[in-house]
């Protein structure tokens, strides 16, 4: 049985605390803001608790549909409905519990997977004869539940007919229409629907590519009837409506579909009869796949924004074409571009960029009225900011407004002493979520002198260190790990579990980890992202809902305070070293009988056996309800990415 995720268990990294209280997702944030499919989304408060906004796209409709490209589209509480319905097995639904975890295991039945699988060479029929129909495998039927309640069963998938398509003979093509950088790069035919002649054509990718600034679109038509039937707006007709701007103006713009196979050629060629662009032909497999891997695609909708040498020129291209429609063509801006020139005060009055820029830190604080939790945080901040600009710390706050109205916004930043973005410039606003990576609501981003981000988790930090001791929050080469667990998704992680321990041996091993983390950090900033010897350092001092979690899917023994001191509970107590990584859902856990006071010695180990490959890893365990319940209520994501 495939264990629970613990990109769902935690929340991918946990991108909020219990204490934090809930956070909205921004389901429409990027809807309202950038004036698309404003009509076709009904708002909702997230309900479930901390950071579910993110946690429930990435790991259940999953990197599949996610943010829309990061635009912030989560779907959150409509994704986990939808899958339920569809996925859960029979004994699943027979108590809330079951259900809850239930949706979260066996991942294949989420987008995620499905864009996986179709990388990996998934369900494909490309070599099914031209007019043939192709058919999915029928879904299973579900069984019967013991009390007899009839079970909701999955509709057969739609048949498409697979038509006969005006092929391009390879050979009549040039050796520099085969060579060129667009043509290695997606092949060198492309097809596209004649709408005139009712057929679909094969083109050369050089000849209709070059000299082109290209949007590589990568999505899937299962994807886009999901968002549909989750009422969360259509894709489609945006990126239309893009490439119908940047044709008339005249731009050398074009779009090239990039489908994920999914088993129907006839699917594929169905969906690409809505589109005025071209497409990378079904069978062209290697090629699909090949696309993803290169530009590391996880999320559906997602485009990549390449010039006529195949060379990256946004990789968020998706949310830049969509926000920013006359910023062809779409480079990347710095976060001071993106700031613009100018700041207000809730008075009205205009304050230079170059005022800002003097301070050391800048905090982005991405609210709205219409949040809840935001106006419960907003006291707080206000409460930090005074209390930390009369100790002399040399900070400013920049409000990033997610209003509804201007009227609203005035309203919620007369409660506010610090700057604002104007109101008025809708574009900033959301190229900045969009940047930052924003899930969530509230949410406080904190920014160097250099405007390079410190730490995106301001509003949990303020919560759990209001008096500023650690201001402004830099990344620490260690953490507790109920304090800050950032990171723990992105790369293994080494957890040290010793609450059950002394006050004097906790602390000579905190020393102990301290020194090897301080190590590893500075070995690793001249490293390459993908180093072996790349790893997060943590420890639990005291029990939390994280060190619970993690003590689940490690197959540790849970501990209650009282714990410490029942001789029962001696052996339970001893200090344990756990590697954890997340990404591949497994981990090593140092042997019960080896269990006792870590030293430098023992991590270094560890870690000496990983970047080997001689550790012995073992798949996550399968939480127990209470605990999985308990993580799930105080846990949340953190994006990808995700």
């Amino acid at each position: 049985m495939k264990t629970t995720s613990l990109v769902l268990f935690l929340g991918a990294a946990v991108g909020a605390v219990q204490a934090s209280g809930p956070s909205f997702s921004p389901a429409t944030l990027f809807n309202r803001f950038s004036g698309w499919g404003e009509e076709e989304y009904e708002y909702e408060e997230e309900e479930e608790g901390p950071g579910l906004a993110a946690l429930a796209l990435k790991a259940l409709v999953g990197a599949g549909v996610a943010a829309a490209g990061g635009a912030g589209v989560s779907f959150a509480r409509r994704a986990i409905k939808a899958k339920q319905l569809q996925h859960e097995s029979a004994p699943s639904r027979r108590s809330s519990m079951a259900g809850r975890s239930s949706t979260t295991s066996g991942g294949s039945s989420s987008t995620s997977s499905f864009v996986e699988s179709g990388i990996k060479g998934g369900k494909s029929d490309a070599k099914a004869p031209r007019g043939a129909t192709t058919t999915a495998p029928p879904p299973p039927t579900a069984a019967g539940s013991a009390s007899g309640e009839q079970e909701e069963v999955e509709e057969p998938e739609e048949v498409f007919e697979v038509e006969p398509v005006q092929e391009l003979d390879e050979s009549t093509l040039t050796a520099a229409q085969k060579e060129h950088p667009m043509a290695k790069l997606l092949g060198p035919k492309l097809v596209k629907y004649d709408p005139k002649d009712r057929k679909l054509v094969e083109v050369a990718t050089a000849d209709v590519l070059d000299g082109k600034v290209t949007s590589l679109f990568f999505h899937a038509h299962q994807v886009e009837q999901m968002l549909e039937k989750m009422k969360a707006g259509k894709v489609l007709p945006g990126i239309k409506d893009v490439y119908a701007e940047q044709q008339e103006k005249g731009n050398n713009f074009e779009v090239v579909f990039v489908p994920l196979p999914d088993g129907q050629e006839g699917r594929f060629q169905a969906y690409l009869k809505d589109m005025p662009w071209y497409a990378v032909p079904f069978n062209s497999t290697e090629k699909l796949r090949d696309a993803y891997k290169t530009f590391k695609i996880q999320n559906l909708p997602a485009a990549v924004i390449v010039d006529e040498q195949a060379d990256v020129i946004n990789e968020k291209g998706f949310t830049y074409m969509l926000i920013d429609k006359d910023g062809f063509p779409w480079r990347p801006k710095t976060l001071t571009q993106m700031m613009g020139s100018t700041f207000i005060t809730n008075t009205g009055k205009t304050v230079p960029a170059t005022e800002v820029a003097k301070k050391k830190v800048l905090a982005l604080y991405f609210s709205a009225n219409w949040c809840k939790p935001c106006r419960e945080f907003t006291p707080k901040l206000v409460e930090a900011y005074e209390r930390y600009r009369a100790e002399g710390k040399d900070l400013e706050v920049v409000f990033v407004s997610m209003d509804e109205t201007e009227e609203k916004f005035n309203e919620y930043f007369a409660e506010m002493p610090w700057l604002s973005l104007p109101y008025t410039d809708k574009t900033t606003r959301s190229l900045l979520m969009t940047e930052l990576e924003v899930r969530g609501l509230p949410s406080l981003v904190l920014l160097d002198e250099t405007r390079e981000v410190i730490t995106t988790k301001g509003r949990d930090f303020v919560l759990k260190d209001p008096e500023g001791r650690n201001f402004p929050w830099y990344p620490q080469p260690l953490n507790e790990i109920s304090y800050s667990f950032d990171g723990i998704a992105q790369k293994p992680s080494i957890v040290l579990f010793m609450e059950g321990a002394g006050t004097v041996d906790q602390t000579k091993m905190i020393a102990s980890m301290q020194a090897v983390a301080e190590e590893y950090t500075e070995k690793n900033k001249l490293a390459p992202e993908e180093a072996a010897h790349r790893f997060n350092f943590f420890y639990a001092q005291e029990i939390s809902t994280f060190s619970k979690a993690l003590r689940s899917i490690a197959g540790l023994e849970q501990l209650n305070p009282k714990d410490k001191f029942l001789k029962a509970k001696a052996q339970a107590n001893k200090p344990r070293l756990v590697l954890l990584d997340i990404a591949k859902e497994v981990c090593h856990v140092t042997p019960e009988e080896g269990a006792g006071d870590v030293d430098e010695a023992a991590i270094r180990a560890m870690l000496e056996a990983r970047v080997e490959g001689t550790l012995p890893m073992e798949s996550f365990r399968q939480p127990e309800p209470e605990s999985a319940d308990a993580a799930a209520a105080a846990a949340a994501a953190a994006a990808g990415k995700a």
